[in-house]
């Protein structure tokens, strides 16, 4: 995850990726759903929240076998980088 004060979601870390692919890679079903929290005023406790999910991405087969061929090529590509 990320913590940064821009109000848009920001990218996936290739961390993350990696995690999310060698757990699909043993076996793990894996679809990852990007959530983005906006809050109006930061400082404020229990102040509102604006919740901002991205398009999922499920991870089958063809990103198996390009985890497999490429592990660090895969996670960046996962990440957009």
């Amino acid at each position: 995850g990320v913590s940064y004060t821009e109000p848009e979601l920001q990218p996936l870390k290739t961390g993350a990726a990696r995690i999310a692919l060698s757990a699909f890679a043993e076996g793990i079903p894996v679809t990852l759903v990007p959530v983005g929290l906006h809050y109006r005023r930061k400082q404020r406790f229990r102040g509102r929240v604006l919740v901002q999910y991205g398009r999922p991405v499920v991870l089958d087969a063809a990103w198996r076998a390009r985890w497999e061929a490429d592990p660090k090529g895969t996670a960046r590509a996962l990440t957009g980088d």
